[in-house]
Formats: structure tokens, C-alpha cells, sequence
């Protein structure tokens, strides 16, 4: 049994004479457990193993698991695999006992502190008071055990995390060997004990618990480590944040309750019809769709979800996709955001979408209001938690139901727009700042763009061009609406010279759904680089039962194209773009999407070549 012992270096030889080993002795010696008294011998066996009836007795939790995709030593990534956690409440300690398979076992020194958490290792959370906050406080502890029988023991300051002079106790058991990568290792179990007087509780305390893992999966570099967190529920504990820990109550962990909604005491004037959700597999089947109400109005926003009496599901978690950026655009990007949210847990997640926040969180949850009740869930908050520019403008919204145990979207949103795509805000249905619908479908009056017009012919619709150096935007006039409902439509694009005959390491297409009023794909065609994705960020489409304009920013594929001639076609496809209709035609002349040469050209300053 190791002793792992964060005290004052003047007690380090007394406390030598006792036989607990001092490890760490650069610790900071001001916290008011460091004194022998707090010592306790241990009432479990501290090996590393939970054969003791205690582990199965009814002080001892349910089993909770964290499950992980390991990589390889190449970054590559292997199969699923699981860390299971439960903790025991002893008379005077509280214990946890953590079991995880990992087929590589590596570590980085041999030493205590941050080492251990570059190392494959444990984590346990614990809120002592129970008080949550955004940043850990004084009350909360943060143990981390590495399976090389090392720690690091640190305490909440209000910011962050300090070293914590305080005593756990540990036993580490490897199944298979450390730091040796030509074979395959089985896992690792780690059995852990700290007294109740070492954090001020007693043995019926309820605490605030979170879980983590990490897992290095090769010795190439210090960093090549991934970390994992608790899921329960669908609800994440984030170690970083207090709030969000689960209740440790008893023996076993809940999820702080939702506010329960109260539809008479709801003062906003909701507008259905914006769109609904699809039954499916998280949706009960006893109703055909959940209506979607929404409000907004300046700043504030907020919905509410009618599932008519048919429940929520017990396994059900749901998203909340926005947009503030241009509208018709047709990718994510710094302008959009996320919150999801389980009707049992509240606001699990609240995050960027794209742009240089990607995945970061918004502001803090807590400034969301989210309660629900069997019929009817709420969601409001303000727009200025994500920027105060949004309170006037134009936004964009979908919704989607998603699988708490696979974490993918199962459902997404209905609206006069068609299904919305989660990652396509032009799929979205649009709200303006007085809870308007927002429409925005083309107009050819309007738009004041000057076209070098009917470059070509598809199927007897004409197609125009402009471009401004970096931008190029196209226009096609269906003389029928059969075009718009009958096909898809992919365009072509050149940027090597008017000569080639055959596609190169320049040529990419745009597929579009005309019907969908979406965009397929943007990929590239050369032999180097074929099918290979571009960033969708800054296309625009615009459609009406008349028109598809669709206007698209060159740096996308490449920055230097901006003052290079750009040669371009477009072919009618069915729905599933497996079958060829037609191609442009320009000048009475067929064009060849395959050879670029018989493509129409123009040069940066929209002239035609």
C-alpha cells in the first residue's frame, strides 16, 4: 500500500519514524490538515483490488463507466475501451475503486506531480460543500493516480487549482508492463482511500463527484495523451467547473433536478408553425411530432417544445443549433453556436460551432433559464451571451433529438424550409428581431449585380456570371420550375489554363440539391488531391421557384486563384447526382465538365476570356 503524503517538510523525519513516506516536499505547507493527526489507518485492504465484501455491501455505488477510443503510438485510432469507477463509503474514509483496460500501459517519469497527469492515470473530483461555483474553490479537491503508483493532490483557489498538502492512500496493479510498446497490455485497477477528516466531511456528507481518465498512447512525445470525463445520464461533469459535478448522495450519484415549468406563470407570446419534430427512435412513438414554439423578441429568445403529453424519452437529448452570420450561407462558422440539453440534467453543453472559438464554451450555462415538466420543455436566454451585434439581426435556429448513449442526432427539425441540415445554417428556419419569420428568397429586381448574362445554356436555362477577383457568383433562370424540382445541379471549376484538356490538380466542383435548396459537397477533383472536402465557409445560396444564385469566395480552394482566369461549366444530375442529364452548352458549343478547354473563362476582373 503506497502512501502518498503532502506535508510540511519539518514533519517530514517524525512522520519518516512512523513509516509514512514523504514524496512531494516542494508542496505549498499552509493547509490546515497538515498534522499527523489526521492519519487513519485505512479499514479496507488498500491493494489495488475490490475482492472485500465492502465493495459489495450497500455503502458501496453502482459501477459508472467512462468509455474511450485509445490510439495507437501512430495517432491512429483503435477500438472502444472502458474505465469503470465506484466508490465506497467506509466508516471513516471514503474509498474508490477504478478498473480500466488500456492495451498500452505508459507512463512519463517516475515522480510525483504534473508528471502523473501526462501519464496513464485516474482522476477524482470531489465538492466537499456541495456549492458548485465556475471555478474550483477551497472546498474541492482535485487527486489524480497514476498507474505507476505516483500522484498529484491539489486544492480549489477560486481560479484554478494549488498543490494541497493532505494524505490518500493508494494501490496501483498493473495487467501487463509499463512502458514497453511491442506488446499488448490488458489494463490497470487502482484502489484509492482518503479519510473524511482530510476534507471535512463525514460519511453521509452528500459532495459533488466528477471522474477522469487519461490515457497515453505513446511514448513518441510528453504530450501524445488523450483525456475522458464522465458522462451519466447524458449529463458531462466538466472537472474544471463545480457547477456541473454530479450528487454523490448515500451510494450512489444523481443529476441536480430541473426547474420544474410552469406553463401558466409563462408570459411569452410563442409562434408556432416554425417548425416541428419528426417521431423517431429517442422520440416516443405516441405522437407524430414535437411543435416547437418560439419568441424572440430584441435580445431575448426562448422556445418551447410541446411533445403533447407523450413524454420525452428516457433516453433523449436535444440540440439547439443557431446562427447569427449571412443568411443563406451554407456552412458553420465563427457566427454559430450550440446548446444542448437533456430534459432530466438541463444544459449539458453550450459552445461555438466554428471560427476560431470551435467547440469553446459560451459564457457560463447558468445564465440560461431551462425547465421542463411532462408535456412542455423551456429554453431562454440572451443573445448577448453569445454577441451583442445578434439583439438586432436576422438568426437562424434548428433543433434535433439525439441519442444519449451513441451521442448522434437521430431527429432534426422540420420546417417550410424542408429538414434542416445540422450543418448547413441555410437549411435553418430565420427569425428576425420582432419574432418574425425571416425570408430572404431571392429577387432579380433587387439585385443589382452585373452579370455578363447568358454565358451559357443549361437545358434551355440561361446561366450568368460575375466575379470580383476573389469572388465569383453564378446565376441560373429556370424558364420552367421543372428545373428547380425535377434535378440537382453540379458546376465545374478550372483554375490552370483555358488549354487543359483533362481535369488537374485545380479543377474542383460545388454539387447542389436545387430541391433541398442545399449544398451536397465542394471537393476537389485532381489526381493529387481527388475528392478531397473544401471548406464550405462564405457560400451563399439564395433560391427562389425561378432562380439559383450561388455566390462563393475562391480562397476556400485556393488564395492564390484570386488573380488567376477561372474557367467554369455545370451538368444537371438526378437527386442522388448518380445519373447525368445534361451539360452547359456556351456559345451552341456542348462543353465537357471533364475538359476545362471547352469550359467558358473569365479573368478577375469579370471579363470573358
Amino acid at each position: 500500500m503506497k502512501h502518498k503524503l503532502l506535508l510540511p517538510i519539518l514533519l517530514s523525519s517524525l512522520l519518516a519514524s512512523c513509516g509514512i513516506k514523504v514524496d512531494d516536499p516542494y508542496m505549498d505547507s499552509h493547509d490546515a490538515f497538515s498534522y499527523n493527526g489526521n492519519f487513519e489507518n485505512p479499514e479496507l485492504n488498500i491493494d489495488g483490488k475490490d475482492d472485500e465484501d465492502a465493495w459489495k455491501s450497500e455503502y458501496a455505488s453502482p459501477t459508472y463507466s467512462i468509455t474511450y477510443q485509445s490510439k495507437s503510438s501512430n495517432n491512429t485510432e483503435s477500438q472502444r475501451y472502458r474505465a469503470d469507477f465506484k466508490l465506497y463509503r467506509g466508516e471513516k474514509e471514503l474509498c474508490v475503486f477504478v478498473k480500466v483496460t488500456d492495451p498500452n500501459l505508459l507512463v512519463v517519469g517516475n515522480d510525483n506531480g504534473n508528471n502523473v497527469s501526462l501519464s496513464d492515470s485516474v482522476e477524482i473530483y470531489l465538492d466537499t460543500l456541495l456549492n458548485g461555483g465556475e471555478r474550483p474553490q477551497s472546498d474541492d479537491y482535485q487527486i489524480n493516480l497514476g498507474i505507476h503508483n505516483k500522484t498529484r493532490v491539489l486544492v480549489g483557489n477560486g481560479s484554478g487549482w494549488s498543490s494541497w498538502t493532505g494524505l490518500v492512500q493508494y494501490e496501483a496493479i498493473l495487467n501487463g508492463t509499463m512502458n514497453k510498446e511491442d506488446d499488448v497490455d490488458e489494463g490497470y485497477s487502482i484502489e484509492m482511500s482518503i479519510p473524511y477528516k482530510q476534507i471535512g466531511i463525514e460519511r453521509d456528507t452528500k459532495i459533488g463527484v466528477a471522474f477522469g481518465l487519461v490515457d497515453k498512447y505513446s511514448s513518441k512525445t510528453t504530450n501524445s495523451k488523450m483525456w475522458y470525463g464522465l458522462t451519466y445520464k447524458g449529463n458531462f461533469a466538466n472537472p474544471q467547473k463545480p457547477d456541473t459535478y454530479f450528487i454523490y448522495d448515500k451510494n450512489s450519484l444523481s443529476i441536480p433536478p430541473v426547474p420544474t415549468y410552469d406553463e401558466t406563470k409563462d408570459t411569452h407570446e410563442y409562434k408556432f408553425g416554425y417548425g416541428s419534430l419528426k417521431a423517431g427512435k429517442t422520440i416516443s412513438a405516441n405522437h407524430p411530432e414535437i411543435d416547437i414554439g418560439v419568441f424572440r423578441k430584441d435580445d431575448e429568445v426562448a422556445f418551447r417544445l410541446d411533445n403533447k403529453g407523450a413524454g420525452w424519452g428516457e433516453n433523449s437529448a436535444y440540440w439547439f443549433y443557431f446562427d447569427g452570420g449571412e443568411y443563406g450561407k451554407t456552412a458553420r462558422d465563427e457566427n454559430s453556436w450550440c446548446i444542448r440539453l437533456t430534459p432530466v440534467g438541463g444544459v449539458t453543453n453550450f459552445f461555438y460551432l466554428g471560427g476560431p472559438n470551435l467547440n469553446k464554451d459560451v459564457a457560463s450555462k447558468n445564465k440560461l433559464s431551462v425547465m421542463v415538466n411532462d408535456r412542455y420543455m423551456y429554453l431562454c436566454y440572451s443573445l448577448s451571451l453569445i454577441n451583442e451585434k445578434y439583439a438586432s439581426k436576422p438568426i437562424a435556429f434548428a433543433l434535433a433529438s439525439a441519442d444519449l448513449t451513441t451521442q448522434k442526432v437521430m431527429v432534426t427539425m422540420t420546417s417550410e424550409n424542408g429538414k434542416a441540415s445540422m450543418s448547413n445554417p441555410s437549411t435553418f428556419a430565420w427569425i428576425d428581431s420582432n419574432g418574425e419569420l425571416f425570408s430572404n428568397d431571392y429577387n432579380p429586381e433587387k439585385d443589382t449585380t452585373p452579370y455578363l448574362t447568358s454565358v451559357g445554356l443549361i437545358k434551355d436555362n440561361p446561366v450568368d456570371i460575375y466575379r470580383k477577383e476573389n469572388i465569383i457568383k453564378l446565376r441560373v433562370k429556370a424558364v420552367d420550375e421543372a428545373l428547380m424540382s425535377n434535378y440537382s445541379i453540379t458546376f465545374y471549376f478550372d483554375a490552370s489554363s483555358k488549354e487543359s484538356t483533362t481535369r488537374n490538380n485545380s479543377t474542383w466542383c460545388l454539387r447542389i440539391k436545387l430541391k433541398e435548396k442545399t449544398v451536397k459537397d465542394y471537393f476537389m477533383l485532381g489526381p493529387d488531391n481527388k475528392n478531397k472536402a473544401i471548406l464550405q465557409t462564405g457560400i451563399t445560396l439564395e433560391v427562389s421557384s425561378k432562380y439559383l444564385v450561388v455566390s462563393l469566395p475562391l480562397d476556400g480552394v485556393s488564395s492564390s486563384y484570386k488573380d488567376k482566369d477561372i474557367g467554369f461549366t455545370c451538368s444537371l444530375f438526378n437527386h442522388e447526382f448518380t445519373k447525368l442529364d445534361s451539360t452547359m452548352k456556351a456559345n451552341e458549343v456542348q462543353t465537357n465538365n471533364s475538359n476545362p478547354s471547352t469550359f467558358v473563362w473569365i479573368d478577375s476582373a469579370s471579363n470573358l476570356i
